[in-house]
């Protein structure tokens, strides 16, 4: 079905969660009402190499921003100390229902852009590249949408696909013209 609500489940009798993410929210925005979001560290990500072990990580709240590169967007987070760069890639990336190693993070010292690496601990400001905004993106496959048959269905999923400005579909039917079969043989 053409107008389907991405927040409702696709399957056939499945109840739909009455929960919505605004009120899952709720609870931390009483606290800290203007805060910025919290991200966890989880130190079991940390690698353990023999030889190389290090003592207790900082656990001291930060925060932490972060801005797309070339747009104005950004976003704060409060974040541990020693909190790694892919905890804050996974966090947007869940957001934004992408992959989090599509995403490049830099940061300014001094003079220089340096590109952080994924176990690196996060610093204050960070821009980040492969995304164009904050918001999930329409999903874009390799290959456009293939519509069986020129008849009265056919004609009108191509006019849905046309009133929702994609345009990235072909229409096949068997006849030399449009409108099916309804009225062709009459």
């Amino acid at each position: 079905h053409l107008k389907h609500d991405p927040d409702r489940p696709l399957a056939v009798d499945v109840p739909v969660p009455k929960t919505t993410w605004d009120e899952c929210w709720a609870f931390y925005r009483k606290q800290n009402p203007t805060g910025p979001e919290p991200l966890t560290h989880n130190e079991e990500k940390r690698m353990k190499i023999k030889g190389q072990e290090h003592g207790q990580i900082s656990k001291t709240w930060i925060t932490v921003n972060v801005k797309i590169f070339a747009s104005d967007e950004s976003i704060s987070y409060s974040a541990q100390t020693g909190t790694t760069v892919q905890e804050v890639a996974e966090s947007i990336a869940f957001k934004l229902g992408m992959d989090p190693f599509a995403l490049e993070f830099v940061q300014k010292k001094n003079v220089n852009y340096r590109l952080m690496y994924m176990h690196e601990q996060v610093a204050r400001n960070m821009v980040v590249k492969g995304i164009r905004s904050l918001k999930r993106q329409k999903m874009t496959y390799q290959d456009p949408k293939v519509i069986i048959g020129a008849g009265h269905l056919g004609l009108r999923a191509a006019m849905f696909l046309v009133e929702r400005q994609e345009f990235d579909f072909v229409v096949f039917d068997r006849m030399y013209r449009v409108g099916g079969t309804s009225w062709m043989y009459q």
